[in-house]
This record gives structure tokens, sequence and C-alpha cells, in this order.
């Protein structure tokens, strides 16, 4: 159906209703936009516009119940490359409606003026800023702050789970229960090197202790900073004049050679045990996570993955190893 209404008044006040408005109707449209089909869904939509001296004050009230996204076209050019099945999911409360309240202004006289072209980009931003920042509408779901929903930190030589992250794990069981559309990555991001480091200077100086039983003042410590120093091994100063003799005597150096306390405790274990234990841990990890949440907490395998991140740069913005949490959406039809 198609209306075409011209009203030339220079102040009125307009207020309609449409109400069960099925949202698979509107296809055409939502492909030629977005490039996204909808499979179901009902829409009630109710307007409040006044003009003043020409000028369109709109209030847009849309409430969807049932909305299912389909797969984005891949042959569809579309106006607005928007995450679409990915809003649509966030945006939907616990009973699976979505509320949006659309402002719109403009005036009547600009002949470039059409209430389509106005709302359609405050729509594609709600969409955008949904899909691209998830975390405080998670958040608000599970009466949590979105900081606490984005990643949580481990330590390094850290292979058990501790309480503090099986319960960022029971957060993320729970948006997996209530958003059934969305499912998650969790991303290891971590310096291997620095945790090789970190191995090393452990298996050296428990070596050392075994060998020796010499405790000495933890005065210095590595230039990481332990928070768990828990064996009698561990409290050898990394650069501690009789710790470092032991691995000059041990290397066979003189001892006036620039290596570092770290390098010298590599050479001493052996990189190729350190490099298979670090991919230990890192597996270990990963397993402990899987585990978790889909033996203990019954989450669809695949609805989770958990990977080791690859990109050296994003270790700049994660100065300490933590995971970082990433949901998305399959992007597939329905029994496919």
């Amino acid at each position: 159906m198609y209306a075409d209404i011209s009203v030339d008044l220079k102040n009125m006040l307009l207020k309609y209703n449409v109400t069960n408005l099925r949202i698979a109707d509107f296809n055409p449209y939502s492909e030629y936009y977005v490039a996204t089909p909808f499979w179901s869904g009902y829409m009630n939509y109710q307007s409040t516009d006044s003009v003043i001296n020409r000028n369109l004050k709109s209030t847009n009230i849309i409430h969807i119940e049932g909305l299912e996204a389909g797969k984005k076209e891949k042959d569809v050019k579309p106006v607005y490359d928007l995450p679409v099945r990915m809003a649509v999911s966030l945006l939907k409360d616990e009973k699976g409606n979505i509320d949006m309240n659309i402002p719109a202004t403009g005036n009547l006289d600009d002949p470039n003026y059409k209430m389509g072209k106005m709302i359609w980009p405050i729509i594609s931003d709600v969409i955008k800023k949904t899909a691209e920042s998830p975390f405080r509408l998670l958040a608000k779901l599970l009466d949590k702050d979105p900081a606490d929903m984005k990643q949580f930190n481990f330590d390094y030589l850290q292979e058990e789970l501790e309480e503090k992250q099986i319960r960022k794990l029971e957060n993320i069981e729970k948006v997996l229960k209530r958003k059934k559309e969305l499912n998650v990555e969790i991303v290891q991001v971590i310096d291997s090197l620095e945790e090789k480091d970190e191995l090393a200077l452990t298996m050296a100086k428990k070596q050392y202790y075994q060998e020796t039983q010499h405790i000495v003042n933890d005065s210095l410590l590595s230039r990481r900073k332990r928070k768990k120093e828990n064996l009698a091994s561990e409290k050898t100063s990394t650069i501690d004049t009789l710790f470092d003799k032991y691995l000059n005597d041990k290397l066979k150096l003189a001892g006036t050679e620039l290596i570092t306390v770290e390098d010298k405790c590599i050479m001493l274990i052996g990189d190729a045990l350190l490099n298979k234990e670090v991919a230990r841990m890192m597996e270990r990890r990963n397993k402990q996570i899987m585990d978790y949440l889909i033996g203990k907490k019954s989450v669809s395998p695949d609805r989770v993955k958990v990977v080791v991140n690859k990109d050296s740069l994003m270790l700049n913005n994660f100065p300490e190893p933590v995971y970082n949490i990433k949901y998305n959406v399959e992007d597939k039809q329905p029994g496919k």
C-alpha cells in the first residue's frame, strides 16, 4: 500500500499508531538499505509529529516482537553496511522484544527533506553503536559494570582457574543463556616471550635452590615483579651475585659477557623445552575455560571458541596477560 499525503499547514500536531505490521513485508527496503531480509516479526509504530512554522519535530516509538534477521545478501551492495543480526540480538530484551525511541527533526520547506532519509541514518547509527559496543547492553542485562564484561586477567605461569576468573566465565554463560543467537570468542592475549622469561627464571631458580639450598634476600626482583612467590627457590633474586655465578659456572661463561640473567636462564633450561612448556600452558589455560563452560555449564561447543592471540600489536593495549571477550552472531540461514 502506498499513500502520498500533502498537508500544507504552517502549524499542526499529528499523532498516529500503526499496529501489527509484518516486518517481512518491508524486505525490499531492508535489503536495499542493509542487505538483510527478515524472516519474522511484527511491529507497532507510534508517531507524534508537531509542526511549528513548517519546522517538524517528530517522536517515533517502535515496538517489535519476534524479530529474526536473515543472512546478509552477498550480491547486494547496501546503502548501510551494518551488522544487523548482531544488533538485533543485543537490542532484544529478555522477552525477545525490541523497543526504540527515534527522534527526527527537519524543515518541511527543504526540498531535500524526507522522513525516511532522516530516520534511516538514526537507525543505522543505533545498530552500528550497539554492535560495536555490546558490553553496555550486556552489562545492563546482568546488572554488571561494562568493564567487567570485556576481559579478565590472569598471571604468567598460571594454569588453574581462580575464583575471580570463574566469576567472569559465569557471566559469559549467563549471557549465552539469555542471548540464544550469540556466540563467544575468548582470546588469550599474552606475550609468550615474556612468559618464557618468567618460566626460565622460575625453573633455573628452582634448580639452583635444589642444588645449593641457598636462600638469599629477595631485595631485587626480575624486571616483572611477581605477585606470587611461594617456593623458596623463587625467593632467589634474579641478579643475586651467587645465582649469577651459578649460571655462569653452569654455562661456562666468564661473567663478562653482556647477557641478561633471563637469557642465561633460557640457555640453561633450553629454548626448545621452554617453548614447548609455554605452548602447553597456553593450551591448558584454554582447555580449562572450555571444560568449565562446556563441561560444567553445558554450553553448546559450537557457541564457544577459545584461541590464542596472533596479533602482536594487541599486546600494546594489554601489557598484562588477559583473556579478551568477543561476542558475535553466526550469519547463516535456519537449519543450515
